[in-house]
């Protein structure tokens, strides 16, 4: 007698699993294979870290509001086992047709308003001479912003900031505007003289510090309102000023240059 043996019949609803052998006939035999990926688009596109070789990408769908419905195939070399180890922001190379990139403008510089000044001042660049004053064309909005300005020639002068409806015609000291908080001309400052303002806006009371190099030579609190940049001039005195134009001397530590507030609407 013959035994027989039967495996056992599938039930209704099951699938038979294909043996080892036939899973590897049916798989690729190119040594290359194309693996769609659907990545999101942020505001940047960084491919951060790509560990295989012969990366390539295809078929570059449009974007679609803030994420793209990608179509790109990634070709990797599968021959040697290699893993992808990818950390990717966006999902195509730049040099995808139907994507541009952003450039962002330069942040305009601060300068001199041609409006803001007295009839008496002369304006070249940032160099300022005449008679009266001149306000920046852009206020100081930074929790600790800094200027600076050098004593070209001595005379009457003042400079630190002011609010946009100080009197022009006339020198903005601090002890006779209220709405002005300056240093004046005396014997510790002298011709060629670098003297910056710091203005400490991120606590309350604001402070203001005045130096001339390093030194600290002046300190006033109780600024009140939205104060731009101040310059005064007088018999004779000539005054430039420094909004990072050119290099800072001694920007005390915390502080940045003053910046021109730019809408991004």
């Amino acid at each position: 007698a013959r035994t027989h043996t039967h495996s056992p019949t599938p039930t209704a609803g099951a699938r038979a699993q294909p043996s080892r052998e036939r899973r590897a006939a049916a798989a690729p035999t190119s040594r290359s294979a194309f693996v769609p990926l659907n990545l999101p688009l942020p505001f940047e596109r960084r491919l951060l870290d790509v560990g295989a070789k012969g990366l390539n990408s295809r078929n570059c769908s449009p974007l679609q509001s803030s994420q793209r419905a990608c179509g790109c195939s990634w070709q990797l070399d599968r021959s040697r086992g290699q893993s992808v180890k990818a950390a990717i922001m966006g999902c195509c190379w730049s040099t995808c047709a139907e994507e541009k990139e952003e450039v962002l403008e330069e942040t305009p510089p601060i300068g001199l308003s041609d409006k803001l000044k007295a009839a008496g001042v002369s304006v070249d660049g940032t160099t300022i001479s005449g008679t009266g004053s001149v306000l920046a064309d852009a206020p100081v909005l930074q929790d600790k912003g800094y200027f600076e300005a050098t004593i070209v020639k001595g005379g009457t002068f003042a400079l630190g900031v002011a609010t946009k409806d100080s009197p022009l015609d006339g020198i903005l000291a601090h002890d006779k505007v209220p709405s002005a908080w300056t240093v004046t001309n005396s014997a510790s400052i002298s011709d060629g003289d670098v003297i910056g303002c710091a203005v400490d806006q991120a606590d309350y009371p604001v402070q203001v510090y005045f130096y001339k190099g390093s030194q600290l030579i002046e300190q006033m609190s109780g600024v009140r309102g939205e104060v731009l940049p101040a310059f005064s001039v007088g018999d004779g005195a000539i005054i430039e000023a420094n909004f990072g134009k050119t290099e800072y001397g001694s920007m005390p530590a915390g502080f940045q240059g003053i910046i021109k507030c730019q809408s991004l609407l």
